[in-house]
């Protein structure tokens, strides 16, 4: 479904309702600049709101077009969804999960340290020798009980998750 509205002269808000990676209703709302300044949409925001975390959504899309600009908006927080794991294929689903118990402990009292979802997914790919999407490693992370920092949220850019800290003997990222 889309919906516009017009603003100041040419240029225009309007929206559109997707779904994401996980089955969830959201919309994202864009405004179409004037032919003259490049006619290209700028996703403003995205409802509901909760849903995106750090995204900078702002950056994400600018296409002339507002079905290619959701579409971009859209894969740029699908593939940094938890679910993305799930989505894998078997093979690389189990490299994933060997790695990440292989390398990681929970923390505890004293040995904790606080690991971006961003950092792991580098130290996983080093580890497996192939392309490791955030997504992807934040739901390995979470399917092998691994807690995340408190007030993070999977859905954020990028969670943090609560470690034993790592060993630089275990763990080299170029």
């Amino acid at each position: 479904m889309m919906c516009r509205h017009t603003l100041r002269g040419e240029t225009r808000m309007e929206s559109m309702k997707v779904r994401d990676i996980a089955g969830d209703e959201i919309t994202i709302y864009a405004v179409k600049w004037p032919e003259q300044l490049g006619g290209a949409y700028h996703i403003t925001h995205i409802l509901p709101p909760d849903r995106w975390y750090g995204l900078d959504y702002r950056s994400v899309a600018r296409s002339t077009d507002l079905e290619t600009a959701v579409k971009e908006s859209l894969w740029s927080w699908n593939h940094n969804h938890p679910k993305m794991f799930d989505l894998q294929i078997p093979m690389k689903q189990a490299k994933i999960m060997a790695a990440v118990r292989r390398l990681f402990e929970p923390g505890t009292q004293g040995t904790k340290k606080r690991y971006s979802s961003y950092y792991l997914k580098h130290v996983i790919e080093h580890e497996i020798g192939e392309y490791v999407g955030n997504g992807e490693a934040k739901g390995a992370m979470l399917q092998a009980g691994f807690p995340l920092a408190k007030g993070d949220d999977a859905l954020m850019l990028n969670c943090d998750f609560i470690l034993k800290r790592l060993s630089s003997r275990k763990v080299y990222v170029e």
